[in-house]
């Protein structure tokens, strides 16, 4: 083993010169790694905008399709109100219920109770009434 060949490949460091060149060669290597962050770095930013952006739009689509799903409800129950008290031939606004079972339900109800107040009516001696009572109110049933 020839030992001078070891001695002259290393070289004693013997003035500041020499670390700083080797740290300052040591950083560029390691900068030259992250050469495009500023790029990446902006990219990310613009992305987190962009994700912030359609979160925003999001949430203004769903309240959007919530309300036109509440209008579209409304619509269908007023046409439904409308249906049912041209056929029992009572004003649609008297009609209070959500869905036709209900609407139906009312309009038997209140035909009862108008039935029942007649009757009272004749029973109480109010016989100008005896006409209406013998009338055949419609039913749902």
């Amino acid at each position: 083993m020839d030992t001078t060949e070891n001695k002259s490949a290393f070289e004693a460091i013997t003035t500041q010169e020499a670390p700083d060149k080797i740290v300052e060669n040591r950083l560029a290597r390691e900068r030259a790694k992250y050469t495009d962050y500023q790029e990446l770095k902006a990219k990310a930013g613009k992305l987190d905008q962009t994700v912030a952006e359609l979160d925003t739009t999001k949430a203004s689509l769903e309240q959007a399709q919530g309300r036109v799903e509440e209008l579209t409800k409304q619509r269908d129950l007023t046409a439904l109100k409308t249906q049912v008290a041209k056929e029992a031939g009572v004003p649609a606004d008297m009609l209070h219920g959500d869905s036709e079972e209900a609407l139906r339900e009312l309009v038997r109800l209140e035909a009862d109770t108008a039935l029942i107040d007649r009757f009272k009516r004749v029973a109480a001696g109010q016989h100008h009434e005896l006409r209406v009572c013998t009338r055949v109110l419609p039913t749902s049933r």
